[in-house]
């Protein structure tokens, strides 16, 4: 035997327990076996708590001598594809290499930008001192428009940005004094430098070498004072010293070199620490701070805005992510302002009034003339290169720390350009080389100077800078993509010393109390939201796997994943479709089903599990303290409202309600910021990742107004249908989705895969719950409820944005029928939603700055394109008809209104069914017209491009006599190298556009006739996809003789025998088996009565005993396991009430419907057969039977026909099966071609309940597959897991769900509904819809036809409507390419941000600590040993213990149990 100590700490998800856990392996030689006995021994705290089941002896026993079968392993083709499933989060050396490339591309730009900044303007100043009074004025002009023009660009910039938010406060007017005093200080300073210092002429470059080290020694004084804030005090102490020492050399350094300057002037001297000091103290962080008023606003704001969405202050109102916008742009607006003028005051003193060129008779007339600029002169291309060098800079350098690229083209930059610049000013001979650049001659800046001081200075700035600012800035962590009023404290930069305003502006982590990445991270709550209903196998196993991947991921981010099934249980029992969602589980999650808790809910039933997290391999025994819950809500379509919308308002309040409100910690405190929870809203089918996820919540984290965040879908499918989708996809994401989030607001992000900040879920869920009572309202709320919803978000004052970073893959139609009826709905609530933006713009203005004026011209034009859409479709086909046969286009134009007009009113009398099979024949019908259009219109274009190059005969189409191409042919070259830009710009989906063929010849039957089709059949409540099939009823399967039988009886009434004495003697016949259900129904109710009582006395028993529990532990308490009963039939005299009994258990009975086995299912049509006339005990009975449980008949192939007529509930006909030799399970393979009259014939089985349930029974005579067997071993797994009812076990869940069902969520009865009122104005709706779009389009029609045969009226080669259009609709496609354009950088930013610098890891995140960054191989004596000596070094040294435990001890933190100061170690000890 030999012996294996691997011991390791195991939390199971609670500190206050330690496992020890030791291994021994014994190897048996002879029989080749290895048997493995795991010891588990448990330290508890408390004995007298009963023990978990997870305190067991596990034996695991492996031998060699069972057979292993070559056909039980995988494929190849499986074992590749299950390795590319396989999680991988690093992403590709092509990603790492680019992001290398854009950093040294933008180091550069920085660079050079700075570097030509600076000498560009001293190469200006020093031609201040000149002897030409004209060159001096024209130097002074171009430096006031260096200092002025920035400042102006600022002051627009503010006024932009300030203004339209009305949730940024103003500055108080306290900081209005501060910035009326700083402006005034920086503008004197600045113009000190650049009419004084900068010219060269009294301090040389030795003098600008002096200011340079002056300007940072106040800062590093600061930086000292703030050191506390660092993690290492001590570290920040020294450089800070080391940096002052190296700057006071630099300036001795200085003093010497120029020491003849100084000399020569002596009383200029103190305008270097004047200017220095006047900027280094306003550029400081100490005054910036009061500057943007981080503390406190003025009352006037809150008491403006109480309800806005950012009104919530927070007491930490200087940290890195802030719950309210900074007056930082407000107080901008004044900053700007203030300097303008006091820049050109202070100018006009230090170079007329100081140097007395005032006095001078032709000053004025040497500043006229010093105005009259050429771009030959100097002047004019210092400024433009100033002014570029300065905007690029700045903006090269913000963006840098916005993609977290801030060490390598922020600080590097920064460091370097200082050096440079003196370097190249000191050597004489190099700086006319280099600065030719600029001008080829007479250069003012380059001086001889004193190498032997001025290197050695450089040198000492350098070193200080880097060592200090560098280091600092170099270890502060940004978000992704955070605000320029996250990176610097006011942006509003200076026309000259931007590398010294830089460094000084930026925020690092010792100016300013920050939150890490790492802090943001860990208060990040992300709940994953499911609706299911009737989804595929493996649609549930694509979503699945998307959830375990998050599963599997090391972030420190919180998870929770909820999926509401809707009518996935009935009474206790779970439908098929839940069942099979249950069976991948083990597979997809790596969950038992065993190990699920399970609750009889207010709704329905709830299944929880929780899912341990991490890869095996990485001591996840040890690190596996945070378990992801994963949850499975089965609605009972019986107790609460079914669709889509109801289950999204069930977990919306579920999360708001009750998961945020109840998740606090220790002290009571609430864990959970509605900022900082969000809502991950997928559909069934939808495949992602955890990059996705990530790159969502990387936008919602850098702008707390941002409400939600939408992805890039991509349609899964094949057909032509799916590539139809896939193109219609693609320019929806690049054009339209693109530009509305460039131009205010996204106005859809679909439920397939969104993230919502649950703040702003609150705002709306009131009226989102709110129920349909008008017509346009069941538009809005039931047919495109994510509409909808995201509409009320921008109402509220969200905003929504396009995420291109984050992606999903769904599974779209791929049958004509299922994609009609989903556009159905689509259309219908795109134009509603549309309509509602337009009306109310007003009122959302007031509330959303982002829903201004040219968005809503914007969306109004698209909402006329979409209504005029069918006309414009009618005359592109009968355009190209034109060019392609010649035919006449009136007479095509008038065919096709004939055409649509015969489709409307067959859409408007005739079945759903015949209207998708006429307007699947037009889909093809217009298919083959549109490939003769494709031809001619191709053929035109051609022809139009040889007129032009060539020269031919001028045509009436064509724009002019030297542009001879239609306006037509332009438009569409136009879209064609649109298209063909975006596709460029998306190299991952370019091949989508191999799918515009098929988009092109579909497009009248998307345009035109789902148009008709959509606006026809608003009346359709129906939901259109994946709906249940209308089970076949009883009274379908009669003969037709015993309908006319059924009839002519109730014609001739006199007829009627007394059926007394035969129904006494079908009784009879079936007394055994009623006798049999008497007993079993009341052995049932006897079961369950005393099940319940067991459970709660139970329940009771053990709440006494656990009453210290806390409410949100109460799922996991150990209850003994129960089975529950199968549902027993009742006979119909059990099941009837005494007042129906005597009257309708006859005609149950005559039918067959002796029992509820067969009584199940009925609806009102089979109740009205049977004789049940009377509307009132109609309902009732309908009520009833929707009560009773489903009696399913189990997939299988039965040993012997009279054990299948016992499970079917039949036995009483085996005497005929026998009679008819089918008595063994060979012989039941006839029942298979048997129909309803061969059952009659020869069976002898003539009533309709036993002849319905006998066929349903014969369709399920068959081997299961192995879904169906996977569904049979998950129904009864279930059946053996303990059951609870969570009003005993979770009291303040259950009252919650039973208080939102009272609310919201009661099923409604139709007879008290308003349905019959709503269909009929719908009705009218419909009618108004159809009749404006008629008109519309009609009039559209007649005044382009009419004005197309009007010659004299043409412009540019078309009439002057149709220009306009073409105009308006070219418009559009501009702006929409623009916004693409401007969103594809953003996107391109966003994916820079997201790649790291290293091969092989992962993409960066919000999380700096991750659980792989951890290696744990350390046995009891190292964690001992280890914490012994850090307990000895803290007693010598009277220090409080900061181990190398502190880090993992706050992933080990749980309810505030670990007190300050305590490690691991010591709190296994105590423990």
């Amino acid at each position: 035997m030999t012996k294996e100590d691997h011991k390791h700490f195991k939390m199971n998800g609670n500190p206050e327990i330690a496992v020890e856990q030791t291994t021994l392996t014994r190897t048996t030689s002879q029989h080749d076996m290895k048997t493995e006995f795991t010891m588990v021994n448990i330290a508890s705290p408390k004995e007298d708590e009963p023990k978990s089941p997870r305190m067991s002896v596990a034996s695991s026993v492996s031998q060699d001598s069972s057979f292993q079968l070559t056909m039980d392993e995988q494929s190849k083709v499986e074992r590749e594809m299950s390795k590319k499933e396989v999680l991988d989060l690093s992403p590709s050396k092509t990603v790492v290499i680019f992001k290398w490339i854009v950093t040294m591309v933008f180091a550069l730009i920085g660079l050079g930008c700075l570097v030509g900044s600076s000498l560009s303007f001293i190469e200006i100043a020093a031609r201040l001192p000149g002897a030409d009074n004209k060159e001096s004025c024209s130097a002074f002009s171009t430096i006031l428009l260096i200092l002025f023009v920035p400042n102006v660009f600022n002051l627009l910039r503010s006024l932009w940005n300030g203004l339209r938010r009305h949730d940024m406060p103003w500055p108080n007017k306290k900081s209005i004094n501060w910035i009326f005093l700083t402006a005034v200080l920086e503008s004197f300073g600045l113009c000190v430098f650049a009419f004084k210092i900068f010219s060269l002429h009294l301090f040389g470059v030795n003098g600008l070498l002096l200011s340079t080290s002056l300007f940072f020694i106040f800062p590093m004084t600061y930086l000292y004072k703030c050191r506390n804030l660092s993690d290492n005090p001590r570290s920040v102490k020294i450089l800070c010293f080391v940096a002052i020492a190296f700057l006071v050399f630099g300036c001795l350094l200085s003093l010497i070199g120029g020491y003849t300057f100084m000399l020569k002037n002596l009383k200029d001297t103190w305008l270097i620490p004047t200017a220095v000091a006047c900027l280094t103290l306003v550029w400081s962080p100490l005054v910036q701070k009061r500057l943007i008023n981080l503390n406190g606003s003025s009352g006037k704001q809150e008491e403006e805005e109480p309800n806005s969405p950012l009104h919530d202050v927070t007491d930490k109102g200087d940290l890195l992510v802030t719950k309210r916008p900074q007056a930082c742009w407000k107080s901008a607006i004044f900053l700007s302002a203030c300097r303008m003028p006091c820049i050109v005051g202070f100018s006009l003193l230090l170079h007329f009034v100081d140097s007395d060129k005032y006095k001078n008779a032709d000053a004025i007339d040497s500043f006229r003339a010093s105005l009259d600029w050429h771009f030959e002169h100097i002047e004019p291309r210092m400024l433009i290169t100033n002014l570029m060098c300065t905007f690029g800079g700045y903006f090269i350098t913000s963006i840098a720390c916005r993609i977290t690229m801030q060490r390598g083209a922020f600080v590097l930059p920064l460091l370097f350009a200082s050096p440079i610049v003196f370097s190249i000013l000191s050597v004489e001979t190099a700086c006319k080389k280099i600065t030719s650049i600029l001008h080829p001659d007479n250069l003012h800046m380059c001086q001889n100077e004193k190498l032997m001081f001025n290197i050695p200075a450089i040198v000492c700035v350098f070193i200080a800078l880097s060592i200090s600012l560098g280091w600092i800035i170099w270890t502060t962590n940004t978000i992704v993509l955070c605000t320029e009023a996250e990176i610097f404290w006011l942006p509003t930069f200076s026309g000259i010393l931007l590398m010294e305003w830089l460094l000084l502006s930026r925020r690092n982590r010792l100016t300013e109390q920050r939150e890490t990445p790492t802090c943001v991270a860990k208060k990040i709550k992300v709940y994953i939201c499911t609706t299911m209903y009737r989804e595929t196998r493996n649609e549930m196993k694509q979503l699945l796997k998307s959830i375990n991947r998050i599963q599997k991921t090391y972030s420190d981010k919180y998870y929770e994943s909820h999926v509401f099934f809707d009518g996935g249980v009935k009474d206790r029992t779970p439908t098929d479709f839940a069942l099979q969602l249950i069976s991948l589980l083990p597979d997809t999650l790596g969950c038992d089903i065993k190990s699920c808790n399970r609750f009889m809910t207010p709704y329905g039933m709830k299944l929880t599990w929780e899912l341990s997290t991490g890869e095996p391999g990485l001591h996840t025994d040890l690190l596996n303290s945070r378990k992801m819950k994963f949850a499975i809500h089965l609605k009972d379509n019986r107790k609460v409202k079914n669709k889509k919308r109801w289950s999204q308002i069930m977990y919306m309040s579920y999360v708001l309600d009750y998961l945020v409100k109840h998740n606090n910690d220790s002290s009571g405190n609430n864990e959970v910021d509605d900022y900082n929870a969000f809502i991950l809203t997928t559909d069934a089918d939808v495949d992602f990742t955890p990059n996705s996820v990530d790159a969502l919540l990387d936008l919602m984290i850098c702008d707390n107004t941002v409400g939600a965040v939408c992805a890039r879908t991509h349609p899964v499918g094949f057909g032509p249908l799916v590539w139809y989708q896939k193109f219609e996809y693609a320019i929806g994401h690049w054009f339209q989705k693109a530009a509305e989030h460039v131009l205010g607001s996204v106005l859809c992000a679909p439920g397939c895969f969104s993230v919502y900040r649950v703040r702003s879920i609150r705002d709306i869920v009131t009226t989102y719950a709110s129920e349909v009572e008008k017509a346009f309202e069941f538009l809005t709320k039931d047919m495109g409820e994510d509409r909808w919803f995201c509409t009320l978000l921008v109402q509220s004052g969200w905003r929504i944005e396009y995420c291109a970073t984050a992606e999903n893959w769904t599974h779209c139609p791929e049958e004509f029928e299922e994609f009609y009826k989903q556009r159905r709905r689509w259309i219908a609530s795109t134009i509603a939603n549309l309509m509602l933006l337009v009306q109310e713009w007003k009122k959302i203005s007031m509330f959303n700055y982002r829903v201004s004026l040219p968005f809503l011209i914007y969306q109004a034009l698209l909402l006329l394109s979409t209504l005029i859409s069918p006309s414009v479709i009618v005359l592109i086909v009968s355009g190209g008809l034109y060019y392609a046969w010649n035919l006449d286009g009136m007479s095509t134009i008038f065919l096709q209104c004939v055409l649509c007009m015969g489709f409307a009113i067959l859409c408007l009398y005739f079945s759903n069914n015949t209207q998708l099979q006429i307007a699947k024949l037009l889909t093809f019908l217009y298919a083959c017209v549109m490939m003769a259009v494709a031809v001619g219109t191709a053929q035109q274009v051609v022809k139009d491009l040889e007129n032009h190059l060539h020269g031919g005969k001028i045509d009436a189409s064509d724009i002019s006599a030297d542009i001879q191409i239609s306006m037509t042919s332009l438009y569409l070259g136009s879209l064609i190298l649109f298209f063909m830009i975006a596709g460029i710009l998306h190299p991952r989906d370019f091949m989508c556009l191999l799918h515009g063929f098929w988009y092109l010849m579909c497009l009248p039957s998307g345009y035109l006739i789902l148009n008709i089709y959509s606006v026809c059949n608003i009346t359709d409540r129906s939901w259109g996809t994946r709906e249940e099939k209308e089970p076949i009823s009883f009274s379908d399967m009669q003969s037709w003789y015993e309908v006319f039988e059924e009839k002519a009886k109730k014609i001739f009434f006199c007829c009627k025998k007394d059926e007394s004495t035969k129904t006494h003697d079908q009784n009879s016949t079936s007394s055994t088996h009623r006798h049999r259900d008497t007993s079993l129904s009341e052995t049932n109710d006897k079961i369950n009565s005393n099940f319940k009582e067991l459970v709660i006395a139970e329940a009771k028993e053990e709440q006494r005993s656990k009453n210290t529990i806390h409410p949100a532990d109460r799922e996991t308490k150990e209850q003994p396991a129960h089975l529950l009963p199968e549902p027993i039939p009742m006979t119909v005299d059990q099941w009837l009430d005494q007042d129906f009994k005597d009257e309708y258990g006859p005609l149950f009975k005559k039918h067959g419907f002796e029992n509820t086995l067969y009584i199940s299912g009925m609806n009102e049509r089979d109740l009205k057969n049977i004789g049940i006339r009377k509307k009132a005990h109609v309902t009732f009975l309908l009520e009833i039977i929707r009560d009773l449980p489903e009696f399913r008949i189990e997939i299988k192939v039965p040993n012997n026909v009279k054990d299948w007529l016992h499970d079917i509930g039949l036995e009483q006909y085996f005497d005929r099966f026998e009679n008819n030799k089918i008595i063994t399970a060979k012989d039941l393979e006839v029942l298979k071609s048997f129909s309803r009259r061969e059952i009659e014939t020869e069976l002898k089985i003539t009533k309709a309940g036993h002849i319905a349930r006998l066929l349903n029974a014969i369709k399920h005579l068959r081997n299961p597959t192995t879904e169906e067997l996977k569904r049979i071993e998950v129904k009864r797994a279930l059946n053996s897991i303990a059951f609870f009812e969570m009003s005993i076990i979770n009291p303040d869940e259950n009252a919650f769900w039973a208080t939102l069902r009272e609310t919201c969520l009661q099923p409604g009865s139709a007879a008290f509904g308003h349905t019959e009122e709503l269909m009929q104005k719908l009705g009218e709706l419909r009618n108004n819809f159809l009749m404006t779009l008629a008109v519309s389009n009609m009039l559209w029609l007649i005044l382009l036809a009419t004005l197309a045969t009007k010659l004299e009226l043409k412009m540019y080669g078309t009439d002057p409507i149709g220009l306009l259009f073409l105009s308006i609709f070219e418009s559009l496609f501009v702006i929409q390419f623009i916004g693409m354009i401007l969103h594809r950088s953003i996107t391109l930013g966003h994916y820079c941000a997201r790649a790291p610098y290293k091969f092989g890891q992962s993409y960066n995140r919000l999380s700096a600590w991750k659980l792989r960054d951890i290696k744990v191989d350390l046995s009891i004596n190292d964690l001992k040993t280890a914490h012994k000596r850090a307990l000895s070094f803290a007693k010598e040294k009277n220090m409080k213990i900061k181990t190398m435990f502190s880090s993992p001890m706050n992933f080990f933190k749980r309810n505030g149990t670990v007190k300050k100061g305590e490690d691991m170690m010591s709190l296994l000890e105590n423990s």
